[in-house]
């Protein structure tokens, strides 16, 4: 029965809405049939909102988003469970954000799915209709169009679906009847030049009801960027290599010879080889007269990459199809490659030229550095190929849903760096005085060392089965339980090449594992005891067993307490037991030669061997998190929401990486950090290791407001244009605003029991860019009509400091505060009038122009004399800057 309506219940009371009720009604019957006969003594349909204009009919295959009822059945998609989303975007607003894909959408939505319970909480957990996925290759290239709207839902939905609660969840709920193929092509370039990209892709998606085929390729390449196109300073060089040459004493620090230092009239410690070594003549003790005290300079800064040069291919498929017996089936398969190289400098070579040598004009033993420019830089190449296979199948029986989920996932990644110029058979020459051989003269023959590798190959084979639904009833209502059953494993193969030593290793995990939820209703608006609500308890646990690490256990529980409409407050604690990934455990050694880094022992900036991969030594953490939030709509309809939450973090044995090379760290893990004679840093290891502690205490609060203007869209049938709208569907305006603050009370870390404890917000390093900001800010603003858009997202960071227990001036940093503005406009080709007809071919097109970094804003770092560290020139904490990128997305 289509719904009898008050006259003057529904704002913009004019009499056409009444028509859209109308047609509605026809469209959609189901949707029709399911809302509530309004009579007359009933009370007024409240004023449309932005909100709930936006969640119209989700059956209803038409370009009409916007309705208000009293009271509608269980929407179509809707996750399990008594939590609502927080925040819920139809397909209009969807649109206004100007985006193509999921991907892109959660990109624009991170703010609002981002997660604070905890620092080691992954991405968002993604449904699509309110069920879980096999991966996010099933749902990443769905195109925006096709979606009917988006819940985001607190982190405590998460337990509906046997996941932890400290990821948010976003939940895709697709249209019914949609196709298209898109074809995207986009550049990107610095406006510093440097590190150019392209990238094109095709995508294809059908879906019918439950039968869905999404087909998407996709291929990009950047050019990538040298230090030399930063404008760098360079450091000082542990040794003065240079294409040509230097000399010095041997050992390094004192004359090179008395005869040179009588021609010079000084005591000569370097002198650069003149350039008259390039005919291939014995030089005498003149010809360095001329150079004596000057040392020849390289600039190898073009030879030293900040970012690789990159190309990646990808392809992925997903079907889904309903079955006999009520059943449904997905199937996903994909495969990705990629190939980065790095320009790692340039070869250099290190020879004791003796006394006696026929090419020496020398008294005495001397030291010659050299480059080899002619072998051309160095390469350090990374080839990864990844693929993923998986499959799901689901079915109701009655009010429980079963979701059964099985992938296999294979990864090979392959590291090779050039080994550098093996000395031994230059030197063997010259410790025999053999005539033959002018170390001065261009080098020619050398041999090679054998190049560094790191390989791995990383195997995961998962089942997971989570049924879900009413348990029991009680007074209140039916207790809602989850159950998930699930057994993975990985088997991870990992070999290191180091000098020609191989260094093999394995880690194979079997992780068997059973979470269960329970919630249960205590109290139902209107029954006693007046004004409590709705009040929901929860309870969940976790028992796995996996190998290595045992039994490991986690036990949580909370409420969800809905004083009265427009208020939600929900209170959780977990105490979790989390083993390190199998990556942390056993990836392979590998070696980066040369990494500037700040030795906050010496105050100067060094360039040090960084040792990277896997410890399996790493022990589980044991984590205990505390969480409050508070979600207010203090203007129902209006499309504003207030939240606020606090979290509470407690964890027993952290995995931490280094963030710096401060003097409390190289103290605590003396082992970790090796000197050379002069006290100098020469190599850290930057494997993950545990600490012992860390508590964490922060508030994040904020707003999201969207609001319509302008006229509604008007009503048009998606079947026109065979079930793929129009680009232009959103001709009324939408206005999005979203402010969200986070404020730090606490982050300390204790290193080791006994001490050091790091104050990350009081003076110690959290990262590279510095100390834990106390305040950061993210805010975003958008407004479109008419298939034309502009969206301005904006990132504070407040300053921080680090001030290391050494007491050099240089080891003194300030890092700055941050404010980052990015910029993104596009606009719809069919909403320019006139132009599809000229233009017929540009129908469905649609153009977009970002600046990222709009003001080209980074870090800046100061030491107590007011000086920046080498080590953190604002080119290496931000090599790219501002950027500028234009695409083209057409739909067919």
């Amino acid at each position: 029965m289509a719904p009898v309506m008050k006259s003057g219940a529904i704002s913009a009371a004019d009499s056409s809405f009444g028509c859209l009720i109308a047609l509605v009604s026809l469209l959609a019957p189901q949707a029709a049939a399911a809302q509530t006969v309004v009579t007359p003594n009933a009370a007024p349909i409240p004023a449309a909102s932005s909100e709930a204009l936006d969640t119209l009919a989700n059956d209803a295959e038409t370009t009409i988003d916007e309705i208000v009822v009293t009271k509608t059945r269980r929407q179509v998609g809707a996750v399990v469970g008594d939590i609502k989303p927080e925040l819920q975007l139809g397909r209009t607003t969807i649109q206004a954000y100007g985006v193509g894909s999921v991907t892109e959408l959660l990109a624009e939505l991170a703010p609002q799915i981002r997660s604070e319970k905890g620092r080691l909480s992954a991405d968002a957990i993604v449904l699509l209709n309110g069920r879980p996925v096999t991966g996010m290759e099933e749902v990443r290239d769905i195109p925006t169009e096709a979606i009917q709207r988006i819940d985001i839902l607190p982190e405590e939905a998460a337990l509906k679906y046997g996941y932890a609660p400290d990821q948010r969840v976003v939940n895709v709920v697709l249209r019914h009847h949609f196709h298209e193929t898109v074809v995207e092509v986009q550049g990107r370039q610095p406006t510093e030049g440097g590190d150019h990209s392209g990238q094109a892709e095709f995508d294809v998606f059908r879906v019918h009801g439950g039968k869905r085929v999404n087909v998407d390729i996709r291929y990009q390449e950047t050019a990538g960027l040298t230090e030399a196109q930063r404008g760098l300073i360079a450091f000082p060089a542990r040794r003065p290599y240079d294409v040509v040459g230097n000399v010095l004493s041997s050992p390094p620090g004192g004359e090179i010879d008395p005869a040179l230092s009588a021609l010079a009239g000084r005591p000569v410690t370097i002198a650069g080889v003149p350039a008259a070594a390039v005919t291939g003549r014995a030089l005498t003790l003149a010809d360095f007269a001329a150079t004596a005290g000057f040392a020849n300079a390289t600039d190898v800064r073009g030879f030293e990459s900040l970012l690789p040069a990159t190309r990646q291919a990808s392809a992925n498929v997903a079907l889904a199809a309903p079955l006999s017996a009520g059943f449904s089936a997905t199937l996903d398969a994909g495969a990705t490659v990629s190939r980065s190289q790095w320009r790692d400098g340039l070869a250099g070579v290190r020879l004791i030229v003796p006394v006696g040598d026929p090419y020496s004009p020398f008294g005495s033993d001397i030291e010659l550095d050299r480059y080899a420019a002619n072998l051309g830089p160095l390469r350090r190449v990374r080839n990864a190929w990844t693929s993923h296979l998986a499959g799901g199948l689901v079915r109701d029986f009655g009010q429980w849903r079963f979701d059964l989920t099985a992938y296999y996932d294979h990864g090979d990644t392959r590291q090779r760096k050039d080994g550098g110029i093996d000395p031994a058979p230059m030197q063997a020459r010259l410790d025999a005085l053999s005539g033959g051989f002018n170390p001065f003269a261009p080098l020619v023959g050398l041999t090679m060392r054998a190049p560094e590798e790191a390989k791995s190959r990383l195997d995961v084979a998962d089942l997971q089965l989570l049924a879900s639904g009413p348990l029991l009833r009680v007074p209140a209502g039916a207790a809602f339980a989850s159950l998930r059953l699930g057994d993975a494993e990985s088997w991870l193969d990992a070999l290191s090449i180091q000098n020609g030593i191989s260094l093999p290793s394995r880690v194979a995990r079997h992780d068997l594992s059973l979470r269960a939820s329970l919630d249960v209703p205590v109290a139902r608006r209107g029954d006693a005891p007046v004004g409590l609500g709705e009040l929901w308890l929860n309870a969940n646990g976790v028992v796995e067993n996996i190998s290595g690490f045992g039994t490991l256990r986690t036990i949580g529980g909370g409420l969800n307490w809905t004083p009265f409409k427009g208020a939600r407050l929900i209170v959780s604690g977990v105490q979790e037991q989390a083993a390190p990934s199998v990556q942390q455990l056993g990836d392979p050694l590998y070696t980066i030669n040369r990494s500037p880094i700040l030795d906050f022992t010496a105050g100067q900036t060094i360039d040090v061997r960084r040792l990277l991969g896997g410890n399996a030594g790493l022990a589980a953490e044991d984590r205990r998190l505390f969480n409050v939030g508070l979600e207010l709509k203090p203007f129902p309809g209006r499309g504003l929401t207030l939240t606020a939450n606090y979290t509470d973090a407690r964890i027993g044995n952290p995995i931490e990486v280094f963030p710096a090379a401060t003097t409390r760290l190289q103290l605590a893990f003396p082992d970790r950090f090796t000197k050379d004679v002069s006290g100098l840093l020469t190599q850290v290891d930057y494997r993950p290791v545990n600490f012992a502690s860390e508590q964490r205490r922060d508030l994040r609060w904020g707003f999201d407001y969207i609001q319509t203007f302008g006229p509604a869209p008007a009503p048009r049938a998606d079947s026109a244009s065979g079930g793929r709208p129009p680009a232009s569907t959103f001709e009324g305006g939408r206005l999005q605003l979203a402010v969200h603050h986070t404020v730090y009370f606490q982050d300390d870390q204790l290193v080791r029991a006994g001490g050091p404890r790091l104050n990350l917000l009081g003076g110690d390093p959290a990262s590279t860019f510095g100390g834990q900001p106390r305040h950061e800010i993210e805010a975003q603003a958008g407004v479109a009509r008419s298939g034309v858009g502009v969206r301005l997202s904006a990132d504070w960071l407040s300053a921080t400091t680090v001030h290391d227990a050494s007491g050099l001036p240089a080891s003194d940093l300030i890092f700055s505060s941050v404010l980052r503005f990015d910029v993104r406009l596009f606009a719809n080709l069919d909403s320019v009038p006139g132009l599809d007809r000229r233009y017929p071919w540009l129908r469905g097109s649609r153009v977009t122009l970002s600046v990222t970094n709009l003001f080209d804003e980074r870090v800046q770092v100061r030491d107590a004399a007011g000086a920046t560290p080498l080590a953190y020139q604002a080119a290496y904490l931000d090599p790219i800057g501002r950027t500028v990128r234009i695409s083209f997305r057409k739909a067919f």
